[in-house]
């Protein structure tokens, strides 16, 4: 059906296509814990939710991270956002654009350094705590 189409549309097999979908949703959930969670007067407000989001990443910046950053640094209201997607050189960042671009699995963006860095590193393969 519409899965097929869009796949081949994409030049993409479904499989890939699907999991690539994924890694696109989870941006956007991730984008919108974080600024729902972090921006000044946060919580789940029309500006931080996914389509007002979509708004300045897709349509308004066509995600350009770089512009996009300098977006909401220039309102004092996502100072906290920012530090938190700068940390790391940008390692926030760098997991949202990866997602948005559906280049890599989910097993790849735990290898991005937001994951690797210091006391945040993730072992895929640990088992959780009870």
């Amino acid at each position: 059906g519409d899965v097929v189409r869009a796949a081949e549309e994409a030049d993409m097999d479904v499989e890939a296509y699907c999991k690539g979908s994924d890694m696109h949703a989870l941006g956007w959930c991730l984008c919108e814990l974080t600024f729902a969670s972090l921006a000044r007067g946060g919580g789940p407000k029309e500006r931080h939710q996914v389509p007002a989001l979509r708004r300045v990443f897709r349509d308004l910046f066509k995600f350009e991270f770089e512009s996009i950053r300098e977006y909401y640094a220039a309102d004092d209201a996502y100072d906290d956002v920012v530090a938190f997607l700068d940390e790391g050189d940008g390692a926030g960042w760098e997991v949202l654009e990866v997602l948005f671009s559906r280049r890599m699995s989910a097993d790849e963006v735990l290898t991005l350094r937001l994951f690797a860095e210091g006391e945040r590193q993730v072992d895929a393969t640990d088992e959780p705590a009870m």
